[in-house]
């Protein structure tokens, strides 16, 4: 039987893969970033070495979901119990939400003007549509994400504060959800 994986969901900029790591050296487990195990299997299959964001300019939303997906559906096969910060987009394909079931998922939130901040300053991001103005496509698909996260998730964490004190919050939700079953 496959040990659960703790899953961290949530809007791009939440601050997953920091949340991942200090988790998983909390935990004493692996952590891994959804972003690099694509980057990972891309690199692999095409001898080129993209980040996901290059890889969806070069190929489309559908090419990199499709990538996305399989790069999911190879780290839950995976024996070994993993803390995972998954893309933004990933919970929104329904193969995923399916994958997804039965391990452990923690929503990480943040206050949505700070996480709005954080993404520009890298520049648009490729999931905006580049007929909208940035703060329409941000607002717009917090809305639909948000709702999305908080239906799967098992608890949600706000990684407002000193990651130390996020991190010792999730760690008590994992004593609760041990005690209770």
């Amino acid at each position: 039987m496959l040990m659960k994986h703790i899953i961290l969901i949530g809007f791009k900029n939440v601050g997953k893969s920091v949340v991942a790591q200090s988790l998983a050296r909390t935990l004493n487990c692996r952590h891994l970033d959804l972003d690099d195990k694509i980057e990972e299997i891309y690199q692999k299959k095409n001898n080129d070495n993209l980040s996901c964001r290059q890889i969806m300019l070069k190929h489309g939303e559908v090419f990199f979901r499709d990538s996305e997906s399989q790069a999911l559906t190879a780290i839950l096969s995976e024996k070994e119990q993993r803390v995972i910060a998954v893309g933004g987009g990933t919970p929104l394909r329904e193969e995923n939400k399916k994958i997804m079931t039965g391990h452990l998922i923690i929503h990480v939130s943040a206050q949505r003007n700070v996480v709005y901040e954080r993404i520009m300053l890298n520049g648009r991001p490729a999931f905006f549509p580049e007929n909208d103005e940035p703060i329409v496509s941000f607002l717009r698909l917090w809305e639909e994400r948000e709702k999305v996260f908080q239906s799967m998730a098992n608890c949600t964490v706000y990684n407002n504060g000193p990651l130390k004190q996020v991190v010792n919050n999730i760690r008590e939700i994992l004593l609760l959800k041990l005690t209770v079953i």
